[in-house]
């Protein structure tokens, strides 16, 4: 029988430590990559003995240089395991800088996710035989839709020869923005980090202020599914 495991960890790291680590879905004599590096959170409380890390952007790229991790530098089956923390966060209408999660414009759901997949299929082919791909992902609300990004992750992993083995869940989790009408004149509106409510276009600045010249008088919050976005870790086996 599967058993799912919630946890309070306050970073990745922690996460890999007193949770991956303890059943055995990492071991400091694997031979472990991880081609999405970023800011290396995953690896700040333990880390294998045999870590190669890397990054699209060669300023965070432990290798100094820009790595793809859709089109890795290394022969077929030559890790034990692969972890993957892509930009998995669904921009919708940006609010603030999503930098430090790999999004800087726009991009579709459906785009996003064949990136995700992209670095999963690469993945995969330099994952050895029983070996273990770790997938960062969220169930998260984007443009009012609602995106199962475990679920459609898990299933892509599957296709690709796959077993979803484990996974772990965040019981902590990032507010979802508050949309609505303005009733003056109709525009579709999004609380602000600021807490002001601004227009939702993505091609030009949000604006404050109705056509009457004052601010926008929000209607109704129009948010009437998934308020927040959980974190997930996918545990797949080869």
């Amino acid at each position: 029988m599967t058993v799912f495991a919630l946890g309070k960890w306050k970073t990745n790291g922690e996460m890999i430590h007193r949770a991956v680590v303890p059943l055995g879905y990492l071991r400091q004599t694997w031979r472990t990559i991880d081609p999405t590096w970023g800011l290396g959170t995953w690896w700040t409380d333990w880390r294998p003995d045999d870590l190669v890390g890397s990054d699209l952007d060669a300023a965070k790229s432990p290798t100094g240089t820009s790595v793809d991790a859709c089109n890795l530098p290394h022969p077929d089956e030559s890790f034990d395991a692969v972890v993957i923390d892509g930009p998995y966060k669904l921009s919708g209408t940006p609010d603030i800088p999503d930098g430090r999660y790999g999004i800087h414009d726009y991009v579709s759901p459906p785009s996003r996710h064949g990136l995700i997949m992209a670095m999963m299929d690469e993945g995969c082919r330099v994952l050895r035989p029983g070996g273990v791909m770790l997938v960062k992902c969220q169930a998260q609300v984007s443009s009012g839709q609602v995106w199962w990004q475990p679920r459609i992750f898990a299933e892509h992993g599957e296709r690709i020869s796959l077993t979803h083995e484990d996974q772990f869940e965040f019981s902590s989790w990032r507010a979802q923005p508050t949309r609505t009408t303005c009733v003056g004149c109709g525009l579709k509106l999004m609380r602000r980090s600021d807490g002001r409510w601004g227009t939702l276009a993505r091609s030009t600045p949000p604006t404050f202020d109705c056509t009457d010249g004052g601010p926008h008088e929000p209607g109704d919050p129009e948010q009437g599914h998934a308020a927040r976005n959980y974190s997930s870790l996918l545990v797949l086996r080869k």
